[in-house]
């Protein structure tokens, strides 16, 4: 009987899902028992109504906002489309999520009420010049999907708010390690039209222990921060390094102002999916790009954007052959020998087959 011993597998898909942290699930157990409806008066929704005030408190200073600016929604999906549909004419950057970009569709962007530009790209980890966007149309309101650099770099809404004009902003729990099925809007004081606030009693009876979880991944989230920069980006820069250096013909689609944890990389003359599917089979979770994207076959959205000034045929070609690496804030030391121990071989394999 062999004695061979799998090593564990190494999850590099960080930026999709994270995983639920100790403390989130602490959190959904203590709170499951739970009966009350938030919204109701007596002792056992009041006792369901206080978990959701503490984690308002708790995700309101991780990004420096006040608790009375952070509402909770099923998802981050849902909050951007909550809010993108609640104005008339809305225009957003061509890297917005699908829950935006699909939301607008057919929606004039002629002097819009509402701006929209993400902060960083979950498919290449680009950081963007949130505030040379919005400069463009001072008199609408301003919003930015941050659920994938909350808990990856410092954020302070109050800051943004003041120096920007910041109205709103989209936080994810799941990105940040908390519990599916719940997620934040910030909504700056006094920025949220009534048609807004009348909208949000629609939403349903809040899910007390996914907001539960959320709270309490965000008061982790401090320490999360620090060792991405710290002990997370050298590992990411040293991957693009020996990715350069030992495989030919490489496209880096991440810039040097980027999430610490976050390496997209074209392989042109092997398809993405398949370069996943190998690394898979060896032990290595990577993604092609966005999650919520993954089961269309048409090109990544962010990457033709990117490359909007080559020919379609060539900005397809670095689209479908590429591959992202999102590490985990506990990604192990030895991640890039691993990574590097089978790569190679498998761009060489498809290159051959193509």
């Amino acid at each position: 009987m062999s004695t061979d011993v799998k090593p564990e597998r190494l999850f590099l898909d960080y930026n999709a899902g994270a995983p639920l942290l100790p403390e989130a699930r602490a959190a959904m157990l203590q709170t499951a028992h739970l009966c009350g409806n938030p919204n109701g008066m007596h002792e056992e929704s009041r006792h369901a109504s206080m978990v959701i005030e503490r984690a308002r408190d708790q995700v309101a200073k991780l990004v420096s906002a006040k608790p009375n600016e952070i509402f909770f929604f099923p998802s981050a999906s849902l909050a951007n489309y909550f809010l993108v549909t609640s104005f008339k004419h809305v225009l957003t950057s061509p890297f917005e999520h699908p829950s935006i970009l699909k939301a607008i569709e057919g929606v004039t962007s002629a002097q819009p009420e509402l701006t929209s530009h993400l902060i960083a790209s979950n498919e290449t980890g680009e950081i963007y010049d949130v505030e040379r966007f919005f400069a463009r149309h001072p008199d609408a309101k301003k919003h930015s999907d941050m659920s994938q650099a909350v808990g990856k770099i410092p954020i302070n809404l109050g800051a943004l708010s003041r120096d920007i004009g910041l109205d709103f902003a989209t936080i994810s729990s799941q990105k940040i390690g908390g519990g599916k099925g719940a997620a934040a809007l910030y909504a700056r004081q006094g920025k949220l039209p009534l048609s807004l606030i009348k909208k949000l009693f629609a939403l349903g009876t809040p899910n007390a222990s996914a907001i539960a979880s959320s709270g309490a991944a965000a008061e982790k989230a401090y320490s999360t921060v620090v060792r991405f920069e710290s002990k997370i980006k050298p590992l990411r820069d040293q991957l693009r390094s020996r990715i350069q250096s030992d495989i030919s013909n490489v496209v880096i689609n991440t810039p040097s102002n980027s999430l610490p944890n976050t390496l997209n990389v074209s392989f042109p003359g092997a398809e993405g999916e398949s370069i996943m599917l190998l690394l898979d089979h060896s032990g290595v979770a990577v993604s092609t790009g966005s999650a919520c994207t993954t089961s269309d076959s048409a090109p990544s959205h962010v990457l033709m954007s990117l490359y909007k000034d080559l020919s379609r045929d060539q900005a397809a070609e670095i689209a479908h052959s590429s591959i992202r690496f999102s590490f985990p804030p506990d990604a192990p030391a030895d991640s890039v020998d691993r990574i590097m121990h089978v790569l190679p071989d498998i761009i060489t394999k498809l290159r051959g087959i193509s």
